[in-house]
C-alpha cells in the first residue's frame, strides 16, 4: 500500500516509439494525454518529464491506468515521499532509474505540491485523510504524525484532546481507523489539523526549517 506517502509517477517526454505499439503515429504528449485521460490534466511537466500524484491514493489510482491504455505508455517511474521524514526517494517496485536529473524533476514536483510551504503541506494532508482508501483510513496519516513528526508534548496535547472530545478511552486508531464511523472522523481529522498550525510542537525536522514557516521563504509563496 502506497499510502501514506506522497506517491508520484513520472514518464519521459522522449520515450522511444520502437517500445510501444503503432509508433510515430501520435506525438508523445497526445498519446500521454490519450492514454492517462483525466489523470492527464492534472499532471505537471517539469524538465523532460510528465509527473503525476492525488492525494489520499496510490500510484495506480494517480495515474489511473488500465491495462488497455498502459500499453500506449512508456514505463513510469515512482517516486515516493517520505514527508514524515522529509525524504524524497525511488519506489522500491517500481522502474528503477538512474538518472539524478529524472530524479531532481520528481522531487521538485514533490516539494511544489506538497513541502513547500505548511501551507501546501496541510492542504496535502488534510484532503488526503479526507480521501484516503487506506485500510487504515485517515489514521495511516496521523500515526505517522504522532512517530515522526510532533514532539512528546505535542502527541500528549493531542490524545488529551481527543480524550476530552470523543471519551476517556478514545486514540486518534479508535475514532480514525478503518471502524470508526463518518462523523466523527471528520470532527478528528479537523482536530488533527489544528495541532499543525503550532510550531512549537513540530520536531525539529520541522520546526527548525523557517522555508516551511515564514511567507515568501518557500516553494510556491509569493
Amino acid at each position: 500500500m502506497c499510502e501514506p506517502y506522497h506517491s508520484v509517477v513520472q514518464y519521459p517526454d522522449d520515450f522511444n516509439d520502437d517500445d510501444l505499439p503503432f509508433g510515430g503515429q501520435m506525438d508523445k504528449e497526445s498519446r500521454l494525454k490519450s492514454a492517462l485521460g483525466k489523470a492527464f490534466d492534472w499532471s505537471r511537466k517539469i524538465g523532460k518529464w510528465f509527473h503525476l500524484s492525488k492525494f489520499g491514493a496510490g500510484h495506480s489510482k494517480a495515474s489511473g491506468e488500465v491495462s488497455r491504455s498502459s500499453i500506449y505508455l512508456p514505463r513510469p517511474t515512482l517516486y515516493e515521499g517520505m514527508w514524515w521524514d522529509r525524504k524524497f526517494v525511488l519506489d522500491g517496485y517500481g522502474y528503477y532509474i538512474t538518472d539524478q536529473e529524472a530524479l531532481k524533476a520528481a522531487e521538485c514536483y514533490h516539494k511544489s505540491s506538497v513541502m513547500g510551504n505548511m501551507k501546501m503541506f496541510r492542504r496535502f494532508l488534510e484532503t488526503s485523510m479526507v480521501k484516503t482508501i487506506h485500510p487504515r483510513g485517515p489514521y495511516a496519516y496521523v500515526e505517522k504524525l504522532i512517530e515522526n513528526v510532533w514532539t512528546a508534548e505535542g502527541v500528549n496535547k493531542l490524545l488529551e484532546k481527543f480524550r476530552r472530545v470523543f471519551g476517556r478511552n478514545a486514540h486518534p486508531n479508535r475514532i480514525m481507523g478503518y471502524r470508526g464511523i463518518q462523523q466523527p472522523k471528520e470532527k478528528a481529522i479537523k482536530i488533527v489539523m489544528g495541532f499543525t498550525r503550532k510550531r512549537g510542537l513540530f520536531l525539529p525536522h520541522f520546526a527548525d526549517d523557517n522555508s516551511l514557516w515564514l511567507p515568501g521563504s518557500g516553494v510556491g509563496d509569493s
